[in-house]
């Protein structure tokens, strides 16, 4: 800048000038012409010292107006980052919108809805428009979720997936193994005070049974059913219909060749509270049931009972 070496100049200028006045007046031997140049170097020093008192207190201004400029335009630089990056997610998210619209589940309606309420403060903040997430559109997307869902709990039901059990054990003696004591076909003492019928809603078509491997299991889906209900020791309405939509989701996903893979799940899946009978070993028979397909036909049991009632 060309005003600090001015005014360095100036202070070079005025000193010199002063020491030249006051030698002056010192050798000087008129009073009077002394005594002006006394003055007028006091008057430089003076006015000298006022121009540096301004030009100091500018310099701090201008440093304090630089950094207030400096942080305003870094201010702004960084509402123009958070513009952008809210019309990305702008963009991503009518994006998004359309693929979920093509290819909806709930999961991802729900994540999308979440993502708009964070999203749309931002925009308005910024003084943009927000996304329009219609109720119309949540209901419609919704809607067809619910559909492809119960479309694909109905292909499983329909196709059942196929997994290879735990291979038979022969035992020792050569005897076929013995059929566990809940699953037993002779009947159950029923008691005044535990009605033992099976309830019609929790019937259901057993599952074809093919010959490419020897079955222990001769039970139908039915009859695994009939037999869990009746040896197990909760007695509610709500209890009796999750255990007949376990035994149901059960043999729509897996092929049962032994009444300990029955008996196992049902110990590994509700507690041997639930089920006092069936013993600790048949667990290594358990088998793993898909939770939503346990759920959809709970759900449709469940409805079935509320329209039509129990006696």
């Amino acid at each position: 800048m060309v005003l600090p070496f001015i005014i360095g100049g100036l202070g070079a200028a005025v000193g010199a000038v002063a020491g030249a006045c006051f030698a002056h007046a010192a050798g000087e031997k008129d009073r009077q012409a002394a005594k002006y140049h006394r003055k007028v170097a006091n008057e430089l020093t003076v006015n000298y010292s006022a121009l540096e008192r301004r030009y100091q207190q500018l310099e701090r201004e201008s440093q304090r107006e630089i950094i207030e400029l400096t942080q305003i335009h870094a201010r702004n630089e960084m509402e123009k980052d958070c513009l952008r990056l809210a019309l990305r997610l702008q963009t991503h998210i009518i994006r998004l919108m359309h693929d979920v619209q093509l290819f909806p589940t709930i999961q991802a309606l729900q994540e999308l809805k979440q993502a708009v309420d964070c999203t749309n403060p931002i925009l308005l903040k910024l003084q943009e428009e927000p996304v329009q997430f219609s109720y119309t559109y949540y209901a419609q997307v919704y809607e067809e979720a619910e559909k492809k869902q119960v479309i694909n709990a109905e292909e499983k039901k329909r196709s059942p997936s196929l997994t290879i059990a735990p291979p038979v054990e022969t035992p020792k003696n050569d005897r076929p193994p013995a059929v566990p004591t809940a699953y037993r076909t002779t009947p159950i003492p029923q008691t005044n005070d535990r009605p033992l019928a099976v309830p019609t809603a929790y019937r259901t078509t057993p599952v074809p049974q093919t010959n490419d491997r020897p079955e222990v299991n001769l039970q139908s889906c039915q009859e695994a059913i009939e037999r869990a209900i009746e040896s197990c020791i909760r007695r509610e309405e709500e209890s009796l219909a999750r255990v007949a939509a376990f035994v149901n989701a059960l043999y729509l996903q897996h092929k049962i060749y032994r009444a300990a893979q029955v008996g196992g799940s049902l110990r590994k899946r509700f507690s041997p509270s639930w089920f006092p009978h069936i013993q600790e070993r048949e667990e290594r028979y358990a088998l793993e049931v898909d939770k939503d397909l346990e759920e959809y036909w709970y759900q449709k049991i469940r409805s079935e009972d509320s329209q039509k009632p129990v006696f």
